[in-house]
């Protein structure tokens, strides 16, 4: 049976700081596809064509779950999409210049903070994510004002993503699998960070990279090698292996 393999972005395929995905990671999911599995990308990033990561153009997914299921494109074209209100934009960028907390987005590779003066540019455009750069200090601060939002801290620490609570990847999910009429059984998720805990656990096959945050290793059906040891090629043969026995 076909799978939906489910790769998330950020140190499960693109390496920090360089920014490459490694070569037996293109080359494994490259071949996924000539199985005719479909190949899906689930970030908590704002995907666009614009991609500055070159993940788009390395691997041409069937589909990205953007923002943490906050915008979900199917075969290039959108079948889910509600950007964050306005009003909520500007309460929260109000808030974070009284507290000096650093927020903002990243808009077609151009970083708009309000530490750069360039803050206003995300009330002038549909956004569907905000990030805080900052540590577990400034992540509360926001925690505790906006109830309705969860501030899920980046594997690093420093800095989260703000997304408005009953969104996430699983969320995103969702909808692509009522689009494809498939079931979570059918997925194979890979993951390392807090925000990936949700689509890990519900998905068929929940993989964690090696160098992935406590959290999601303990949901995690099986763990992979680093990201830098192959991780993505060795989980891919052990989810083959495991559904050719």
């Amino acid at each position: 049976m076909k799978k939906i393999f489910c790769f998330d972005v950020d140190m499960t395929l693109l390496v920090h700081p360089e920014m490459t995905v490694p070569e037996s990671a293109v080359e494994s999911i490259w071949n996924l596809r000539k199985r005719e599995h479909k190949i899906v990308i689930a970030t908590g990033r704002m995907l666009s064509e614009e991609d500055t990561t070159g993940v788009r153009r390395l691997l041409e997914p069937d589909a990205i779950i953007h923002s943490n299921g906050q915008k979900v494109d199917a075969e290039g074209t959108p079948i889910y999409e509600d950007p964050i209100p306005r009003e909520l934009i500007r309460e929260l960028l109000g808030f974070a210049e009284e507290k000096c907390v650093n927020i903002g987005c990243t808009i077609m590779g151009e970083a708009y903070y309000l530490s750069n003066g360039k803050a206003d540019k995300m009330l002038n455009t549909d956004l569907y994510s905000i990030a805080v750069r900052g540590g577990a200090k400034e992540q509360k601060v926001l925690a505790d004002r906006f109830p309705n939002l969860a501030i899920i801290p980046f594997s690093s620490g420093m800095g989260a993503d703000i997304v408005r609570v009953g969104f996430s990847k699983a969320s995103g999910m969702d909808h692509l699998l009522r689009h494809w009429d498939k079931t979570w059984r059918d997925v194979v998720m890979f993951g390392d960070s807090k925000n990936d805990i949700q689509i890990v656990e519900r998905a068929g096959l929940g993989i964690a990279m090696g160098n992935a945050v406590p959290e999601l290793l303990q949901v995690a059906d099986y763990v992979t090698d680093d990201i830098r040891r192959d991780g993505i090629k060795n989980g891919i043969e052990f989810a083959l292996h495991s559904y050719d026995r």
